[in-house]
């Protein structure tokens, strides 16, 4: 049976894929990149609520389930974090060591390290 839960995640995917659709549509893309994003979110809502009822990974990608899958969900956006923010450390150093300026990789980098401290001091002070 489904749960209002249940459908966060996919519904979340189905707006996201129909923004991107959109975006692509009024940039003049052709078909196939305003067509993927699309078929994308359809297939997220079925691996999610379809096919992944009663396994472990849709469950997992979903945030619900017991204890342990939500310790392994927590554990994997972590790992997530620390590769995203590794990656964006190190085309800051080569945006810098190689542009006159900071750009991207310097903006996100320094977003994600601000958020990271922020976080700490605020669940250090809650906790």
């Amino acid at each position: 049976m489904w749960t209002r839960t249940s459908w966060v995640t996919p519904a979340f995917g189905v707006a996201t894929g129909m923004v991107l659709a959109v975006i692509s549509a009024m940039r003049g893309r052709d078909w196939i990149s305003i067509l993927f994003p699309l078929i994308f979110a359809v297939g997220l809502v079925v691996v999610l609520n379809v096919w992944g009822r009663d396994r472990e990974l849709p469950t997992l990608v979903r945030g619900e389930g017991d204890e342990r899958q939500r310790s392994i969900s927590r554990s994997a956006m972590e790992m997530s974090y620390y590769a995203m923010i590794a990656v964006a450390l190190v085309g800051a150093v080569w945006e810098l060591a190689f542009q006159p300026r900071m750009g991207k990789f310097g903006i996100v980098a320094l977003v994600g390290v601000s958020v990271q401290l922020l976080a700490t001091v605020v669940l250090g002070r809650r906790r």
